[in-house]
């Protein structure tokens, strides 16, 4: 994703989150595994999956150290084998 003035865009699926001050992020801990696999799987053809679980997890925290720590764990969490 880059900023755009005050729109966080995705350059490969060409979605929008807007936050009051530009700034947002995703907290991962807010998303399944198996959701968020699914999701990224049906991206490939339509955004609309992935779009809407990261919209649901979007917040303005993005100062908060346990939001940042949390997002690296669920990292190596995603890509564990089940």
């Amino acid at each position: 994703m880059v900023k755009e003035n005050i729109e966080l865009v995705s350059v490969t699926n060409h979605f929008k989150f807007v936050a009051p001050d530009g700034k947002l992020c995703v907290d991962w801990s807010k998303i399944n595994k198996k959701d968020y696999l699914e999701a990224m799987r049906k991206s490939t053809t339509n955004a609309n999956s992935i779009k809407t679980l990261l919209q649901g997890a979007m917040t303005d925290r993005i100062d908060d150290r346990e939001i940042f720590m949390k997002g690296i764990d669920y990292s190596y969490y995603y890509e564990q084998e089940e």
